[in-house]
């Protein structure tokens, strides 16, 4: 034989298990010197990767996670679950070294359980489900497995019979459904003793356990068999100190388990305890080796974006040079080659000046704090628990207690020096500004689910494949922005061939000047700011390249692609993509665009009265006031009024183009306009951006441009054109844009409405949803509701209108209410800087009043708001003030020292304060406003005896005779304005 063509034979030995070392079985040669016909050689084994599951009773997580998260690292752990948090709420956070903490609390402070997932793991988040403040279950995609991680914390000895049934009804409940074929780990602190013997358990308990078996042990065990589960730990010979979980002085035990699948028993290589790890003196890490699969890694995509937010100060004059110093002469070009050139300046002298970033994830800061002082303090500490944990002297436990306290006194410290220079800037007026960012970055991080990477398909099956998720979204977009409903144009009105004045250089700088800043670019990748900052040099650049456009017809054909960007909207599953809204990004420069051929449309031509949305001098309030004014008014007469609110199916992306341009014709607009607007949507496509990447480019030749500013003008133009001949004069007839409230003082009348306008949308191209259009009978007591074609509409109660809760009974309470909820909702998303101790209690107040306040008092204006009501929001308000200022009650600190701190102004006033001003609007209007045509509508009837409730009207005469004014007094806007106004009290800058 070749020793030398085949090394490695001169070492084999007769052990199997040593022949296995060899480089690779060789193959078997015949003694002729010819190969026998057997199997050349083997394929290659699938490497696996171990991943480590830890458990741990943690005590209390306050001040510990940056330690905790040192431990994790330290033992190589890429999953935990904890019991015994402590904190209250159910949020996620960062806590270092790339772990995300995902946790669930009562309200108390009591129990709480989570689950820390390293940075691998994060990324296949799928769902997080909050049972309890015992249990919570998150579903993971690890390495293409589906796999459920169960937080589980048992009640302890002392809890009642009651609180353990529901416990373990809840446990059963989640093992039941997880699907056969996913995964299941779970860990936690289940406070009953398995012990040592394994009879008559022995498929779930290995026979290695600790101690003796007691009640809440067979209860474990018994459970573990229903669910074939195996307790991970016992199935591992370990000395007692690595099968201890527990220890309290002499007391030892055995009470934290990991458990999986009894199938999936062959894939854990070890389980034992870690004894040495001081974070908790009591209860003992518990980790386990879990063998998995590894897919093939795909190498993350990242997005290169131009560091545009630094285009201020000094670098507007570099930038500025920076163009200047390329040729931009368009004198002879077309629009193409204009914006070719104008984009390649922009884009170039963006990188040059401001620089790229690149494009990777954001790095959490939060813990910078974490330096040598800290772990050199940890590592004493740490040196002191192992100490006492071998001598159990009353010394050395005393010793460990001190280096504890030193410990944590030194996170405080550091913790607190390295945020100190970002108060120290939040206290100028920059910093101001700054406030609201890191309310928003605060509540990001609090989110379960950065990012979703797998989607269900049409069917619900789970796709994971990069390209399959992109596939999904491509085609659920493309399908969603191209249904178009059948329309039937009964003539074809004749165009309008005059022509139209050029741009002007006011016009564009006007225009500019509205663009908002600090909004996501399109693809173009150049933002608002860029021709801001070019001063009169951007002016007259976009005015050269809009003029072309206008005599041409025809735009750079970059501005036809745009992006989608899902956006979670709070409800459904994170899989679904149905559950996703999406934003268009599109080039900021085209809808600079749109913006001015928008201003010189709404001279053109003019909509209905009756069409509230996006209209100059109208608003969702003159609905809500509408509406409420009217319903007050029969209610004061007990007479019925009935009211449908039409929901149109996806109006605005389903839309036919024919009709737009029909409609542009119908309306008078010179056809040169109606020519650009179909230039601007003539070969529209999107691309999807998801988290995995993008989306191929698909067309979309349905609807307008989400978005843009033209859009909503174009949608009322349609919407008006179509319904002009069976409109209804306010307030029997309110549109806000899609929301259609149509109005009767009975029911067949409002019947034969509602289906004469889905006939008349239909032929417009435009559907009526009918499962979502509800029906609300005011003051009567007729249950029967209405049909729409044959189906019958939805009969409600109460109805959210425009953001305003409408009850039949015509009373506030319910809009109250929902308010208030839905300040709670906005408060919360605040807390990371409204509760922050070291935040100015100005500065919160300012978040308070900028944020939260208008959330509470939205519609406010339209309120008869009777005392009950203004007490309910005084206590909502003070409940919040008070958390923030960090006192209670029992702290007996006066609410107006607290207001003062804050700077904010009694709810009550503020009531009032709303009121007188909407008084005012509606007084200055003129008589055919709809608010002024309500409130002197003449129900026919006499007022039934008895006390009247009162009216809108009633409250705001009460408030001015209580603040001494008059109705002349409201003609004047200035005048009216200074003595209705409520004033927060300043501070020492005001």
């Amino acid at each position: 034989m070749d020793r030398k063509r085949h090394k490695g034979l001169g070492t084999a030995r007769a052990s199997p298990q040593n022949d296995a070392q060899a480089h690779r079985p060789t193959p078997a040669i015949s003694g002729q010197g010819l190969p026998c016909q057997v199997r050349a050689r083997l394929k290659t084994r699938v490497p696996r990767q171990k991943l480590r599951f830890a458990t741990w009773n943690i005590g209390s997580l306050t001040g510990r996670c940056r330690e905790l998260a040192d431990v994790l690292m330290r033992r190589r752990v890429q999953c935990a679950f904890l019991q015994e948090t402590r904190w209250k709420g159910n949020k996620s956070r960062n806590i270092g070294q790339g772990y995300r903490l995902i946790y669930t609390g009562s309200p108390s402070g009591r129990n709480g359980v989570a689950v820390v997932l390293s940075e691998e793991l994060q990324n296949g988040l799928l769902e997080v489900d909050r049972r309890s403040d015992r249990l919570m279950r998150v579903r993971v995609l690890i390495e293409g497995v589906i796999t459920n991680l169960i937080s589980a914390y048992a009640p302890q000895a002392g809890c009642s019979a009651s609180e353990k049934e529901t416990f373990w009804e809840q446990y059963e409940g989640v093992l039941l459904a997880v699907p056969s074929t996913e995964l299941v780990l779970v860990g936690g602190d289940l406070n009953g003793h398995v012990g040592r013997a394994a009879e008559p358990y022995e498929r779930v308990h290995g026979g290695f356990g600790h101690g003796l078996r007691n009640a809440e042990g067979e209860n474990i065990l018994r459970t573990c068999i229903a669910s074939d589960l195996a307790v991970v730990n016992t199935f591992f010979q370990k000395n007692s100190q690595h099968l201890i979980t527990y220890k309290c002085g002499s007391h030892s035990t055995q009470i934290d388990y990991l458990l999986t699948r009894r199938c999936h028993m062959g894939r854990v290589t070890n389980c034992k305890v870690i004894p040495g790890e001081s974070l908790t003196a009591q209860h003992r890490l518990l980790v386990m080796d879990f063998n998995v699969t590894p897919k093939r890694k795909v190498a993350e995509k990242r997005r290169p974006r131009i560091k545009w937010w630094l285009l201020n100060g000094p670098m507007q004059t570099d930038f500025l040079a920076e163009v200047k110093s390329h040729n931009l002469s368009t004198n002879t070009e077309t629009a193409q080659e204009a914006w070719d050139r104008a984009q390649s300046a922009i884009i170039a002298a963006g990188r040059r000046v401001l620089g790229v970033s690149r494009g990777g994830r954001v790095i959490d800061k939060e813990t910078w704090w974490w330096n040598d002082e800290v772990q050199e303090v940890t590592r004493e500490k740490k040196a002191a628990f192992k100490k006492w944990q071998e001598s159990n002297s009353p010394e050395d436990r005393l010793e460990y207690t001190v280096a504890k306290r030193a410990s944590k006194r030194a996170v405080a410290r550091a913790r607190s020096e390295s945020l100190s220079p970002l108060y120290d800037k939040l206290e100028t007026v920059e910093g101001q500004k700054l406030i609201y960012k890191l309310a928003r970055s605060r509540d990001k991080v609090t989110q379960d689910i950065a990012k979703c990477l797998c989607v269900r398909d049409s069917q619900g099956t789970l796709l994971c494949n990069h390209d399959s998720v992109k596939e999904r979204w491509r085609s659920y977009f493309q399908e969603l922005l191209n249904t178009q409903h059948p329309c039937s144009l009964h003539h074809d009105p004749p165009p309008n061939l005059g022509l139209i004045a050029p741009i002007t250089l006011d016009e564009t700088r006007n225009c500019l000047r509205r663009m908002k800043n600090g909004k996501a670019v399109g693809p173009d990748d150049i933002p608002i700011e860029a021709w801001k900052s070019l001063g009169s040099l951007g002016v007259l650049m976009l005015t050269d390249l809009f003029n072309h456009i206008l005599n041409t017809g025809k735009m750079p054909h970059q501005w036809r692609l745009s992006f989608i960007t899902p956006i979670y909207k709070g409800r459904g599953s994170v899989q679904d993509c149905g559950s996703y809204r999406g934003i268009k990004l599109m080039s900021h420069t085209m809808k600079l665009f749109e913006r001015m051929i928008d201003l010189r449309l709404r001279r053109e031509c003019t909509v209905s009265e009756s069409q509230y949305g996006f209209q100059p001098g109208s608003g969702t309030m003159d609905a809500i006031f509408a509406l409420r004014t009217l319903m007050e008014a029969y209610r004061e007469k007990r007479r019925a009024l009935h009211v449908a609110f039409l929901d149109l199916q996806k109006a605005f992306d389903c839309v036919p183009r024919q009709c737009i341009w029909w409609a542009l014709r119908s309306k008078g607009i010179p056809e040169a306009y109606i020519e650009i607007i179909r230039g601007m949507y003539h070969d529209s496509a999107s691309m999807v951006r998801t988290a995995v990447g993008d989306t191929r480019p698909f067309p979309i030749t349905v609807g307008v441009h989400q978005g843009s500013a033209l859009s909503p003008f174009l949608f009322n133009v349609v919407l008006d054109t179509v319904s002009a001949h069976i409109q209804d004069q306010p307030p029997w007839l309110m549109m806000y844009a899609d929301d259609i409230a149509l109005i009767a003082e009975n029911r067949l009348t409002l019947e034969r409405k509602v289906n004469l306008w889905k006939g008349t949308l239909e032929n417009g191209g435009l559907k009526l949803n009918v499962s979502k259009t509800e029906y609300m009978a005011c003051g009567s007591r007729d249950s029967s509701t209405i049909l729409i074609g044959p189906e019958p509409a939805v009969k409600s109660e109460k109805f959210r209108y425009l953001g305003s809760v409408m009850h039949e009974s015509g009373g506030i309470d319910h809009d109250v209410h929902g308010r208030i909820s839905a300040a709670w909702a906005k408060w919360r998303e605040v807390t990371g800087v409204v509760c922050d101790r070291r935040i100015p209690p100005k500065l919160k107040g300012l978040i308070y009043k900028s944020i939260v306040r208008p959330v509470l008092l939205y519609g406010s204006e339209c309120w008869p708001a009777l005392s009950r009501h203004t007490q309910e929001l005084h206590v909502t308000e003070m409940k919040m003030l008070r958390w923030m200022c960090g006192v209670t009650r029992s702290d007996r600190i006066r609410n107006t020292f607290i207001r003062g701190s804050l700077g904010v102004r009694d709810v009550a006033d503020k009531l009032q304060e709303r009121r007188l001003r909407w008084f005012g609007h509606v007084t200055r209007r003129p008589k055919n406003y709809v608010g002024r045509k309500c409130l002197a509508i003449l129900v026919p009837g006499a007022r039934p005896p008895g006390r009247p409730r009162k009216r809108w009207l009633d409250v705001v005469m009460q408030d001015m005779r209580a603040n001494g004014l008059t109705t002349e007094d409201a003609k004047d806007r200035a005048k009216w304005s200074r003595l209705s106004r409520k004033a927060d009290p300043g501070n020492s800058r005001d």
